[in-house]
């Protein structure tokens, strides 16, 4: 059984120390973010982050967090052409590949996660 962290980019506390979810996954922790994250629907604070964990290898999901097709719709498709041209077709298909062994109860792919580097102010904390 593997535990999958849902939605840490909305998460105040990792937002706050990103290297919350570094040791999560370190400790084998999954993380998905949201598709609205990366479409940045819910802000540019927040679609950087989720970019910072797609670039840290922090994510290895992306959902859809629809509740309905009014207020919260699908975004998976824009969420999908947003990494996919930012980081490459490889990028998105490893994503969609691991929605599925995840389906099929398999192992999913996952890179060696890295901290996401925060700016320090002049270069104090």
């Amino acid at each position: 059984l593997q535990p999958i962290l849902v939605h840490p980019e909305c998460n105040s506390g990792i937002i706050e120390n990103p290297d919350i979810l570094f040791d999560f996954i370190e400790q084998g922790v999954l993380s998905q973010i949201t598709a609205s994250s990366v479409t940045g629907h819910f802000g540019k604070k927040i679609q950087k982050l989720s970019f910072k964990m797609i670039e840290n290898h922090l994510t290895h999901f992306v959902a859809s967090d629809a509740h309905n097709v009014t207020s919260r719709a699908f975004k998976m498709k824009e969420a999908f052409e947003i990494i996919e041209d930012s980081y490459g077709s490889d990028v998105s298909r490893m994503f969609q590949n691991n929605a599925e062994s995840v389906i099929l109860n398999e192992s999913s792919y996952q890179e060696k996660p890295t901290k996401i580097k925060t700016k320090k102010i002049l270069g104090l904390f």
